[in-house]
């Protein structure tokens, strides 16, 4: 929707669909460990099994009161994500706008082969890795990843 969309920032975008066997095996396990804690404790379960699948099991422990409450809150929009409900691949090479893809320098390998991925088929697309941070770096260092955010934009 170019109309609507003039640029665009994301952080280590788990879309699994353009990535290697091993990757794409990964986060299908996710979204059945999301769905299964669902099915086991509704909303707040499935946002919670999911924060652990991809930060670690002490993802959750380490967050304020406040923040986890966010977390579980999101349950509903948790299973769609883990799930890559409506996703196409092909759709991607006719993204016009301005896009960075930024990663953490300590995230596990399978986002930065996912960023690399996407970044082969967008055609205006830079990469940029936050050093010294993990998958978790929007909630752990937000000043980090909004200083990216605005570097971008007044580009």
């Amino acid at each position: 929707r170019p109309d609507l969309v003039r640029a665009a920032w994301a952080y280590e975008p788990p879309y699994a669909p353009v990535g290697p066997p091993s990757v794409r095996t990964a986060l299908a396990a996710v979204a059945r460990r999301t769905a299964e804690a669902h099915d086991r404790g509704g909303h707040p379960a499935a946002a919670e099994a999911f924060l652990s699948a991809v930060s670690g099991e002490d993802a959750l422990a380490a967050l304020p009161p406040a923040a986890r409450e966010r977390v579980r809150a999101a349950g509903r929009g948790v299973l769609a994500d883990a799930a890559l409900l409506g996703l196409e691949p092909g759709g991607i090479a006719r993204i016009g706008c301005p896009v960075v893809l930024a990663g953490g320098g300590e995230s596990p390998p399978l986002y930065a082969q996912l960023m690399d991925a996407l970044a082969a088929r967008i055609p205006r697309v830079s990469v940029e890795r936050l050093e010294g941070v993990g998958h978790g770096a929007p909630i752990s260092h937000p000043g980090l990843v909004a200083a990216s955010i605005e570097a971008f934009a007044a580009r």
